[in-house]
């Protein structure tokens, strides 16, 4: 089980400046006044240019995206959130999550607070199974995993969240003292493969704000 507990928002996924900290109790003391922790918490997120890179193979972007979601648990223990993109294209071409229409993808993400390996801070975004099409040629995607981002402080109720990655392979791949975290592709059924996702510009505003940002 992880250590680390569970925070809501979205892919939207996007990048993060990371918070600086010294020790990994400073950073879970920055964390909890960081984030909103109450129950029934609702945020909005949004980004620019999305975009997925299945390593070695075909990618797919969104020119924006946006998402809505709620802290489900006590404590900001978990968080859940569906997120948007539009106008999707793979090669030019609209692709589409089974069911919606032409160039929408739906995404339902499971969002934890985690400390990352450097001691700032971190979101992990878990994804539920993802079905895709491109309709014009009868491609068929499963994707299923997770990945990290890091996020920081901003505005009144408004935090950064960045997601970065090269040729399919995450920036940050893990949250400290966790396995590494990968988002896996399968196409037409063959074989799980590594995918990396980068998020441009992206923010969660949160509705309440009910503990302080740390300041120093």
């Amino acid at each position: 089980m992880r250590a680390f507990k569970l925070v809501g928002a979205m892919v939207l996924v996007v990048a993060f400046s990371a918070i600086g900290v010294s020790t990994a109790s400073a950073v879970e003391l920055v964390l909890w006044r960081f984030l909103p922790g109450a129950k029934g918490t609702q945020f909005i997120g949004k980004s620019a240019k999305a975009l997925f890179q299945v390593k070695g193979g075909l990618s797919f972007t969104s020119p924006e995206s946006t998402a809505t979601g709620e802290i489900t648990e006590g404590e900001g223990s978990l968080g859940l959130a569906l997120v948007s993109l539009v106008k999707t294209t793979s090669g030019g071409l609209p692709i589409n999550s089974l069911g919606d229409a032409s160039g929408v993808i739906l995404v339902h993400v499971e969002l934890h607070n985690c400390i990352l390996e450097d001691s700032s801070l971190g979101v992990l975004l878990a994804f539920l199974p993802l079905h895709l099409e491109v309709p014009s040629t009868k491609l068929l995607m499963a994707m299923t995993g997770s990945l990290v981002g890091k996020i920081s402080s901003g505005k009144s109720k408004t935090f950064t969240l960045a997601v970065e990655q090269k040729e399919g392979k995450q920036a940050v791949e893990k949250c400290k003292g966790d396995p590494a975290d990968t988002l896996l592709t399968s196409i037409d059924s063959g074989a799980a493969t590594q995918t990396g996702q980068e998020i441009k510009s992206g923010s969660l505003t949160f509705t309440t704000i009910e503990q302080e940002t740390m300041t120093s």
